[in-house]
């Protein structure tokens, strides 16, 4: 079995992840989250892109095909937290 230090020194591994336990950080509610852009504009969606990346609640995001362009998970406090992450992101 190789050892993670190994695979560290040897370049074979790209980074580290740490999974959280969301109710230990204070995030009570985990929520997939579908999202369909208006427009079909590539600056639309790189800037939406960029605003997700710097948005701490956002776990994952990821662009998909289908009825909807974008799924999310995003971990909040509660629906209040939720209603202002929403916010936040619509208004970009």
């Amino acid at each position: 079995m190789l050892s993670s230090i190994y695979l560290k020194d040897s370049n074979i591994t790209v980074g580290d992840v740490a999974l959280v336990k969301p109710e230990l950080s204070g995030n009570k509610l985990a929520l997939l989250v579908s999202v369909e852009m208006e427009r079909n504009r590539k600056d639309v969606y790189d800037a939406f892109k960029h605003v997700i990346s710097k948005t701490n609640e956002v776990r994952h995001c990821h662009q998909i095909t289908g009825g909807y362009d974008f799924i999310m998970v995003v971990t909040v406090l509660n629906v209040q937290t939720y209603k202002s992450v929403v916010d936040r992101l619509l208004h970009i």
